[in-house]
């Protein structure tokens, strides 16, 4: 890469540096995800991309990567085959888990991007 195009990549990444932070905390919560074997404990690592989202970006912003956050959760479990199907889908507690996890990250996003505006 030659240097004008180097300078004007590193002037997007400071630019964009919160944006670049929240990006790369949830690309490696997914990853996690991934490899280590699904828990419901492990939702609750979804809420650092919230409170850093909410902090840097704004209310806004919070609370969209919330809304993103559970639809890569709602995703997965569609994909996994834990909705769809009927013999391994998830329990009235999982269900109630899950749906009491969402309404809290939506509140952290709301609450800390209120607070840092």
């Amino acid at each position: 890469m030659s240097r004008k195009k180097m300078k004007k990549f590193k002037n997007f990444i400071l630019e964009h540096f919160e944006l670049s932070l929240v990006f790369l905390v949830f690309l490696g919560i997914i990853g996690i995800a991934l490899l280590v074997q699904y828990k419901l404990a492990f939702l609750n690592f979804f809420f650092l991309p919230v409170i850093i989202s909410g902090h840097f970006l704004g209310k806004k912003h919070g609370v969209l990567t919330a809304f993103f956050s559970i639809l890569v959760v709602v995703c997965y479990l569609l994909f996994t085959g834990k909705i769809s199907q009927a013999e391994n889908s998830l329990s009235f507690n999982e269900f109630i888990n899950l749906l009491t996890w969402g309404g809290f990250l939506l509140l952290t996003g709301a609450i800390v991007g209120t607070a840092s505006e």
